[in-house]
């Protein structure tokens, strides 16, 4: 069977509430907000996130690109880091570590409702 998109994402956009309060603010009061809004957009689609029937992937950049990919059977543990801010609206970071690693090599950052994701490649894996 070929490999399929089961989901895919990147950063929530409620992650950058900052980049278009502050953008709008300076837009309505200085003119200046486009580039602060320019910016939001900008790191709103630098990073995509990928769950296949076989795979995690991270893509990141935005001239140049950086992807990392891990085996959904290598995945030994997964791990939701959520400031309060995310809590509130529920995004937060997702991490994976494989087998063989000290660390967690592959971040999901910023994704909304990043618990429901865990959960959903949890039972990839099971099906796997």
């Amino acid at each position: 069977m070929a490999e399929q998109i089961i989901w895919k994402g990147g950063r929530s956009p409620l992650s950058l509430l900052s980049y278009w309060i502050i953008g709008v603010l300076t837009l309505i009061l200085l003119g200046l907000g486009l580039i602060v809004l320019l910016l939001g957009v900008i790191e709103l689609y630098k990073k995509r996130y990928f769950v296949t029937t076989e795979r995690v992937k991270s893509e990141n950049g935005f001239l140049s690109r950086t992807v990392r990919d891990a085996e959904l059977d290598k995945i030994q543990d997964t791990m939701v880091r959520q400031n309060f801010l995310g809590r509130l609206l529920n995004y937060g970071d997702l991490y994976f570590s494989t087998a063989g690693s000290g660390s967690y090599e592959i971040v999901f950052e910023k994704v909304a409702d990043p618990e429901g994701l865990k959960t959903k490649i949890r039972e990839l894996k099971k099906k796997a």
